[in-house]
C-alpha cells in the first residue's frame, strides 16, 4: 500500500522488533481520520502475531499543525492502542 513503507529488523541489536511500519508525515496532514483509522487496522493486522514498532515517519515540522493533523495523530494513537493485544 502507498501509505507507509516497511523497514524489517534494522538495526535492532537487542530484537525489539521484527518489523517496523512507518506511517507517512503526509498521511497524517492529508488523511482523512477514518483513512487513518483503516491505515492503522490494516498494519496491525498484517503484523499480527509479529513484535512491532508502529510511527509516523517523521514528527511535525510546523509549530502549529493543522486541526487535521491533530484528529489524524490522536487517531493514530486511538486505533493503535484500541487494537493491541
Amino acid at each position: 500500500m502507498e501509505h507507509y513503507r516497511i523497514v524489517y529488523s534494522i538495526c535492532l541489536e537487542r530484537k525489539l522488533a521484527d518489523v517496523y511500519f512507518l506511517i507517512q508525515y503526509d498521511c497524517f496532514r492529508s488523511y482523512s481520520e477514518k483513512e487513518m483509522e483503516q491505515a492503522v487496522v490494516e498494519v496491525l493486522r498484517e503484523c499480527k502475531g509479529k513484535r512491532l514498532i508502529l510511527s509516523p515517519s517523521a514528527g511535525p515540522y510546523e509549530e502549529v499543525i493543522s486541526p487535521q493533523m491533530q484528529k489524524n495523530y490522536e487517531v493514530f494513537i486511538r486505533t493503535a492502542c484500541g487494537n493491541c493485544g
